[in-house]
C-alpha cells in the first residue's frame, strides 16, 4: 500500500508527526488485505471535534471510509475507548465498530458513522415532530446502558462526593470567577457549596448504573434514522438521571419546555422509574450544567477555544430553570441572577 502524501493540517500531537500516523494506518491495512485491495487514491480529511484533546481524520479510499483517532495517553480515559466500544457493541448499544486499536501508537480506527449529529438535525428544524422521535431513540439507547449494573472492562472511577464537588468547583472557578469576573467571599462560596452538596447526597443515595457522562446532542450521530453513541470513553458508574439531564438540558440546543416534558415522561416510562426520578432529575440537571458551564469557561478562556463561550447564555438559562424547579437554593439562585445581569 502506498502511503498518501501528508495533508496540510496541523501535526498530530505526542510529537509523532502526521507521517508516522499515516504509516501506522498503512501497516494495519497491509496486514489485513490483499496486495491489490488498496491500489488507488487515498484522501485524509481533518475533522474538528469540539473540546477534544484527540485528533480525528476521515480516511477515504474508493467507496470505503474510516475514522482514524489519535489520542494522548496523558488523559487516562482516552486509552479506555477501544475496550468500552467493544463492550457496548456486545451489549447491543449502537456505537461505531472498532476496526483496529494499536495501543503502542495511541491509534484507533473506527467505522465511519457519517457527519450528521443529533445537534445538526435539531438545528435544521427544531420544531419538527421527528425531533422528539430521534430524542426518544437516544433515550432508548442510553436506557440499554443504564440497565447494566456491572462492567467487564476498565473504566474511570465512578461518581462520588469528591467528583461531584470537583464539578461544582470547576463551575465556580471557571464560569463564576474567570468568565463572569465575580470574586466570591469565602462565606458566600461556603453558602453556595452547602446548598449544592445536597445534590450529590441525593444522587448517591440512589442505585448506581453505568452512564455515558457526556450524553449530549453533539455526541449522538444519526444514521438510517437511528441514534449512535460516540465519545463514551468517560463511561463510569453514576446516576441515570445525570445522562438524561445532560441530554434534555443540553446547552447546545434549546428544547422547548413541552419537548423536555414529553421526553422526560418517555424516559421515566421506559425505565419504569418511580415518581422520585423527576425530583432527582432536576438535581442532576443542576449538577451537570455546573460542570458544562465550567467547561465552557475553561475551554473558551484558558484553551482559547472561544466558540464554547457562545453556549454560556443558553447553559445559564437552563441552570436557572433547573434551580427554579428545585426552589430551595436562594444563595445559588441569587448568584445566577447576578451572572445573568452582568453585575
Amino acid at each position: 500500500m502506498t502511503v498518501p502524501a501528508s495533508p496540510s493540517t496541523s501535526s498530530v500531537f505526542c510529537n509523532s508527526g502526521l507521517n508516522d500516523l499515516l504509516q501506522a494506518v498503512s501497516a494495519h491495512f497491509d496486514e489485513t488485505a490483499s496486495a491489490d485491495t488498496f491500489v488507488g487514491e487515498w484522501t485524509w480529511q481533518k475533522i474538528n471535534h469540539g473540546g477534544s484533546d484527540r485528533e480525528f481524520y476521515r480516511v477515504t479510499h474508493d467507496q470505503e471510509k474510516w475514522i482514524v483517532m489519535h489520542y494522548s495517553p496523558v488523559r487516562e480515559e482516552n486509552s479506555l475507548y477501544a475496550d468500552i466500544a467493544q463492550f457496548l457493541r456486545k451489549s447491543r448499544i449502537n456505537v461505531p465498530k472498532l476496526v483496529h486499536h494499536d495501543a503502542s501508537k495511541n491509534l484507533i480506527i473506527l467505522e465511519d458513522l457519517g457527519d450528521l449529529s443529533l445537534h445538526a438535525v435539531f438545528h435544521q428544524n427544531p420544531t419538527s415532530p421527528g425531533i422528539e422521535t430521534l430524542y426518544s431513540k437516544a433515550l432508548d439507547q442510553i436506557h440499554l446502558l443504564h440497565a447494566q449494573s456491572q462492567s467487564p472492562v476498565k473504566m474511570m472511577p465512578g461518581f462520588d462526593e469528591k467528583l461531584y464537588r470537583w464539578e461544582r468547583t470547576y463551575f465556580l472557578d471557571n464560569l463564576v470567577e474567570r468568565f463572569a469576573g465575580i470574586t466570591l467571599l469565602p462565606d458566600e462560596r461556603a453558602e453556595i457549596e452547602l446548598e449544592c452538596e445536597q445534590f450529590a447526597r441525593e444522587l448517591l443515595k440512589e442505585p448506581l448504573c453505568l452512564i455515558h457522562r457526556d450524553f449530549q446532542s453533539q455526541n449522538l450521530m444519526v444514521r438510517n434514522d437511528e441514534i449512535w453513541l460516540i465519545d463514551f470513553q468517560g463511561m463510569r458508574f453514576g446516576h441515570a438521571a445525570y445522562d438524561v439531564a445532560s441530554l434534555l438540558y443540553d446547552p447546545y440546543v434549546a428544547l422547548s419546555p413541552q419537548q423536555r416534558r414529553n421526553l422526560l415522561k418517555h424516559s421515566i416510562s421506559i425505565g419504569q422509574r418511580n415518581d422520585r426520578f423527576e425530583e432527582i432529575f432536576y438535581r442532576a440537571a443542576a449538577q451537570r450544567l455546573m460542570q458544562a458551564l465550567g467547561a465552557y469557561g475553561f475551554l473558551g478562556l484558558v484553551k482559547g477555544k472561544r466558540a464554547f463561550l457562545q453556549h454560556i447564555p443558553q447553559g445559564l438559562h437552563n441552570l436557572m430553570e433547573a434551580f427554579a424547579q428545585l426552589g430551595s437554593c436562594p444563595h445559588t439562585a441569587r448568584l445566577l441572577r447576578r451572572i445573568e445581569s452582568g453585575k
